[in-house]
């Protein structure tokens, strides 16, 4: 029973319900870059990138048997075109396709300097070799690798990171790797993680369409990597669709560098490109279609500092508001 004369003490505050409109405030999206579908008649001439910036040009090489720019073009089939690397002569050596990343969107090209950062890429090899084959960037080995992230546009001598169909001297081998002075210099950047043997995509004197995903997380410096069989007809879209049988996926902690090295991602790597390297066995080629990149900035320093600010002023709100004795609210 409530005695007459005396009020119920009641409390007019209401720090809880701002501190809940706080916290519910959405992460920041990924902002895309540009995405490469090699919609054009040749490789150097500037064509349409979705997202921001156009590459005026790439920088096309190769090395041994076959170098020179008549290696690298465009090819279309059933109304997609691709990027196409080859060695038209029986012959060892090598094919790349190079250019610098778009700038204008405000991704940072020291990858540490990014939330998140994600690459989308399709790849397909047009040589099938035994498991115990000579996959690899080695000379007369086979091998191709999407570049990621480079310090130059010469890929035999930069650094940076790629993923790599050939390695570990077997042809069907997808790895995330960093490379340090050339693509033939590498390790990877899973060490913890089995490189993904997609021996399926082996299909006679063919490979099978394949497409990866590379997820990058600055604040715990860790990697993922997704690779998916696309099957003999035609590639899916590469940055969704992980699941099943058909796809394989593997995730990593800080990279293992040792002697003191420091980690690629603390350096500026502005450019991206395409690898092809071929043997003297057979006549081979390889093909890239819908390179992407996509990033999450890292939050404005006035927005963490307001956020902070009315976070410490609700705290200190909460501490001095309490019911009087008479049921007032006091400060």
């Amino acid at each position: 029973m409530i005695k007459t004369g005396v009020r119920t003490p009641r409390l007019r505050c209401w720090p809880a319900v701002i501190l809940f409109a706080v916290s519910t405030v959405p992460a920041a999206a990924q902002t895309t870059v540009f995405t490469e579908t090699f919609s054009r008649s040749d490789v150097p001439a500037p064509g349409t990138i979705n997202g921001t910036g156009t590459p005026t040009s790439y920088t096309i090489s190769g090395t041994g048997t076959g170098a020179g720019t008549t290696n690298a073009s465009v090819a279309a089939a059933s109304g997609n075109s691709y990027l196409v690397l080859d060695g038209t002569i029986a012959g060892n050596g090598s094919k790349s396709v190079a250019g610098a990343i778009p700038g204008g969107s405000g991704f940072s090209t020291t990858l540490s300097q990014n939330q998140t950062v994600t690459w989308g890429m399709n790849f397909k090899q047009n040589f099938a070799n035994s498991s115990g084959g000579n996959g690899g960037f080695g000379v007369g080995s086979y091998g191709l690798a999407t570049v990621l992230a480079a310090s130059s546009t010469d890929l035999s001598t930069a650094s940076g990171y790629a993923v790599i169909l050939g390695s570990n001297g077997n042809s069907d081998r997808v790895d995330l790797v960093r490379f340090v002075n050339g693509l033939s210099n590498q390790t990877s950047v899973l060490p913890n993680v089995q490189s993904v043997r997609l021996s399926s995509l082996n299909s006679g004197n063919q490979q099978s369409y394949a497409s990866a995903k590379v997820d990058y997380t600055a604040a715990t410096n860790t990697w993922a990597l997704s690779v998916r069989n696309d099957g003999t007809s035609a590639w899916a879209d590469p940055l969704t669709g992980y699941t099943g049988v058909s796809a394989l996926a593997g995730t990593g902690s800080v990279e293992q560098i040792g002697n003191g090295q420091s980690t690629l991602t603390n350096i500026p790597l502005a450019n991206f490109g395409f690898d092809w390297n071929y043997g003297a066995t057979t006549i081979s080629s390889s093909q890239f279609d819908n390179f992407s990149l996509a990033f999450t900035p890292v939050p404005e320093p006035a927005t963490v500092g307001l956020l902070a600010a009315v976070g410490l002023g609700l705290a200190r709100l909460t501490r001095r508001c309490r019911p009087s004795p008479a049921g007032r609210v006091t400060a």
